[in-house]
């Protein structure tokens, strides 16, 4: 179990670079994979758009902001040093 005071200080360690921490960026896109593959099972790589809103979600319950950018192409990756 994670404990709270744990995450209140990835989310504060965030805030002054406006970039999520390495582990609450593994922490939540694992969540959502996890989640969207058991949900959407072979329609799970047509669920981009429902996988950044559950990023989303997930990110503003945390009080962190965040846009998405809907285009032609969509990728779900995660990268270190990704600026907000």
């Amino acid at each position: 179990m994670i404990k709270p005071g744990f995450i209140k200080a990835q989310v504060a360690k965030s805030r002054p670079n406006k970039q999520v921490s390495p582990f609450l960026r593994r922490m939540i896109a694992s969540t959502v994979d996890t989640v969207a593959r058991d949900h959407y099972r072979a329609a799970y790589s047509t669920k981009c758009l429902q996988a950044s809103c559950a990023v989303q979600s997930l990110l503003a319950n945390l009080g962190i902001r965040s846009n998405i950018v809907v285009g032609a192409m969509c990728a779900a990756e995660v990268f270190e040093g990704q600026v907000l």
